[in-house]
């Protein structure tokens, strides 16, 4: 499969002008850590159970990224959790490819650099949203050896 690494930008840009679809940090976010199109990300949490243009439980994207052979599994890093965004944005490894929840939104975290709206490269300083767990993306183990 072919991997992407559209930015942010683009990918909400594609998400309004071809899906008319808002509320769609789940999509994005999983799009950002599987390195697939924005398509293969919705339809993955669509057919999961997604309804366009809403947001969704995590239990939806978490089995779209299984599904687009990967897998997850929650980090227990209790020095981040109840930290700010910010925080993580500066703590968490440089290599790798990372879940950031908060109440009510996820953003992808991948090689060191956040994708997302609430970055302080979007906004200009870090967002104070607080976390509330983090999973780590990983292919899932036939795929690591292909």
């Amino acid at each position: 499969m072919k991997q992407r690494n559209d930015s942010y930008q683009q990918l909400a840009a594609i998400a309004e002008k071809h899906y008319g679809d808002k509320n769609m940090c789940t999509v994005i976010a999983t799009a950002k850590v599987c390195k697939v199109s924005y398509g293969k990300a919705f339809n993955a949490c669509r057919r999961n159970g997604r309804k366009t243009g809403r947001g969704t439980r995590s239990k939806v994207y978490l089995l779209a990224i299984d599904d687009l052979g990967y897998s997850t599994h929650e980090l227990r890093l209790s020095s981040l959790v109840g930290r700010t965004i910010g925080t993580a944005e500066r703590e968490l490894p440089s290599k790798g490819r990372y879940l950031i929840h908060v109440r009510g939104h996820v953003a992808a975290f991948t090689d060191g650099k956040l994708h997302d709206w609430t970055s302080a490269e979007q906004t200009g300083k870090p967002r104070r949203h607080r976390i509330t767990h983090i999973h780590e993306v990983r292919p899932a183990k036939n795929e690591e050896t292909q």
